[in-house]
């Protein structure tokens, strides 16, 4: 992306180091290492590293680079998508987050059939990771277009955790530009800004048409208890509060309901786990 001169540019096509390039800089790096610091077992997010039953078995179905993996259950009656967050490799990787979400659902009254989709979430640099994360979900997009173009009878839905909300309202972005949507989208923790989702001078606005027409139906699941977003996600967001700390910041559309979850999840990795979390409340919602 091009940028235009100012009072620190040589001249001479260099361009030097203005006050916002340190601080994105500075926000990058400290959300970087004190991201992978809390994904590491800190107090603040504990469970990250003892998701139950990390290891999924052999043959669980998956959705990589538009690809499928595992017994993959075409053509069934409902199935639902989870889509991870960041650093996924520090939590369980994508397959056994996925399974780990499913046995959350196994210990509700939900009986869709549960797959999970990996994308590059690896990368320590947070302004990169979302960048990343948005790109694979509109790929995401594509996939699901032909899915459902070859299965209308299925119900789809997308069940995501904190930077996977980026990933997953891409995806509706996306498929809401062809004027297609899935059935649901559930948020879980959203790794992305109160105001991304809802209109208004002061709202940034940036997936308010992908909430509106790319789901019949949109919960975000927030906790007040949820430290990695309340604190890491600050800092690497200039200050900006995340969707998953306190829900929408401004008017979101009608398809659209916030579920405070704080008396039932207690940190950033506790939305999906089995025992406890809050999957029994996303069925509920269904």
């Amino acid at each position: 992306m091009s940028r235009k001169g100012n009072a620190g540019d040589s001249g001479d096509g260099e361009r030097t180091v203005d006050r916002r390039d340190v601080l994105q800089g500075a926000a990058t790096g400290a959300v970087a290492l004190t991201g992978v610091t809390a994904f590491s077992g800190s107090a603040s997010a504990g469970t990250c590293l003892k998701l139950n039953a990390s290891d999924a078995p052999d043959g669980f179905p998956m959705i990589e680079d538009g690809s499928t993996s595992g017994d993959f259950p075409w053509g069934t009656d409902e199935l639902l998508v989870f889509v991870h967050g960041w650093q996924e490799e520090l939590s369980g990787d994508a397959t056994g987050q996925a399974y780990t979400c499913k046995m959350a659902l196994d210990e509700t009254s939900y009986g869709g059939d549960v797959v999970g989709f990996k994308y590059p979430s690896n990368n320590p640099w947070w302004w990169s990771a979302k960048d990343t994360a948005e790109e694979h979900g509109r790929e995401l997009a594509d996939w699901l277009r032909d899915y459902m173009s070859d299965h209308p009878g299925t119900t789809v839905r997308l069940v995501c955790h904190s930077l996977g909300a980026r990933a997953s309202l891409a995806c509706l972005d996306e498929l809401q530009s062809t004027g297609d949507s899935v059935t649901s989208l559930s948020l879980l923790g959203a790794a992305v800004d109160g105001d991304s989702i809802t209109e208004g001078w002061w709202s940034d606005g940036e997936f308010y048409d992908a909430v509106a027409n790319g789901a019949e139906q949109v919960d975000n699941f927030h906790s007040g208890s949820d430290a990695v977003l309340e604190y890491i996600y600050s800092i690497g967001e200039f200050g900006s509060q995340a969707l998953g700390d306190d829900g929408a910041d401004g008017t979101a559309p009608g398809d659209y309901d916030d579920v405070d979850v704080t008396d039932s999840v207690a940190d950033h990795c506790e939305y999906f786990q089995p025992g406890n979390g809050c999957m029994d409340q996303v069925v509920d919602q269904f």
